[in-house]
């Protein structure tokens, strides 16, 4: 009962102090807006024919991915609108954006390995997280406090010295592995980080299937599995993460010059294996999220350099937050 409650303006004050704090630690913010202790891997990132290997050649790709929500969700998928610190409830809005641009270098070899074509690339994504929360007590709703963290800056190196592709008429099939290398800005409990703070290993497998010769329809799929090692400043190492991404791509003649591209993308993402570490907390508990959403480009085909909009919408959300991907990409070999 509110009569029961006896507590201080100091005491309110440092009581909305702990609670943010305690926001900070529960949500383990990531610079891709995750609430849980994510992976590397970004499950909107790359277009539906991105896990194709294209033709011999150097690339230069520039991907940007936009990310927000405002929209928590606990282990069994209802929204959180609250926390407990101490005494009190402190009633939570929560609003978080984040924007990213990953520019990329991709050479496709003329060299076989194992009867497969052979490619490498590395990525520098680089960009800015804002973290909002406004807290308040629930029995007292006119006093309350503001959160508001904001970080730019570089984010984890990933690098991709092995890719292979084996093409059988119609259908290539492809295995890659990559890493994460932490040197993105990374501090236990904060909120605006723009890195992990761990090295991440990523194995890939993907299939793509041209309906015709002209590889006008293609349907792909891959899959990602993710080993995290212990995170910097912390003791967790965050359990491994599985990534089924497919999609349809259709490719439609506008003129002589110009394809334009109208697609479906989807995607599953789970937690395989529990976290682990001294500072884990509710390690049986494993997120997991799944994606949907549109895929519109154009291809100008003097230059075969490419322009593609995307945006996912999450659903079946546990342990993390809920939101929409929106990315814009560029491709163009030289």
């Amino acid at each position: 009962m509110i009569q029961n409650i006896k507590i201080n303006n100091r005491r309110l004050s440092s009581l909305l102090i702990s609670g943010t704090v305690f926001l900070c630690l529960i949500l383990g913010f990531s610079g891709f807006g995750s609430a849980a202790e994510l992976g590397h891997f970004s499950p909107a990132l790359f277009n539906i024919r991105d896990f194709a290997q294209p033709t011999p050649g150097n690339y230069f790709l520039l991907y940007n991915l936009y990310y927000t929500t405002d929209t928590l969700k606990d282990k069994n998928g209802n929204n959180v609108n609250s926390i407990s610190a101490g005494p009190a409830t402190i009633k939570l809005d929560v609003d978080v954006d984040s924007w990213v641009t990953v520019p990329t270098y991709l050479l496709v070899t003329k060299k076989k390995i194992f009867g497969a074509n052979y490619a490498c690339l590395v990525s520098q994504p680089f960009g800015n997280t804002g973290f909002k929360a406004a807290l308040e007590l629930v029995y007292i709703p006119q006093i309350g406090t503001k959160f508001d963290e904001s970080s730019y800056g570089f984010g984890d190196t990933y690098v991709r010295p092995l890719w292979l592709s084996w093409n059988f008429g119609q259908a290539d099939i492809g295995c890659s592995y990559g890493i994460y290398i932490p040197i993105g800005k990374y501090d236990a409990g904060d909120a605006d980080n723009v890195g992990l703070g761990m090295w991440t290993h990523e194995f890939m497998v993907n299939g793509v299937y041209y309906v015709d010769e002209q590889k006008g329809t293609a349907l792909t799929m891959n899959g990602t599995y993710e080993i995290h090692h212990e995170k910097d400043d912390v003791d967790i190492t965050p359990g491994s993460h599985f990534t089924l991404n497919y999609g349809v791509s259709q490719y439609l003649p506008v003129n002589e010059e110009f394809l334009s591209e109208i697609g479906v993308a989807g995607y599953g993402q789970w937690q395989i294996t529990k976290d682990k570490g001294s500072d884990a907390t509710n390690k049986n508990v494993k997120d997991q999220a799944y994606g949907l959403g549109l895929q519109a480009g154009l291809v100008y085909l003097p230059w075969n350099g490419s322009l593609t909009f995307k945006w996912m919408r999450e659903f079946e959300v546990e342990d993390r937050f809920r939101g929409d991907f929106f990315t814009l990409s560029a491709a163009l070999p030289f």
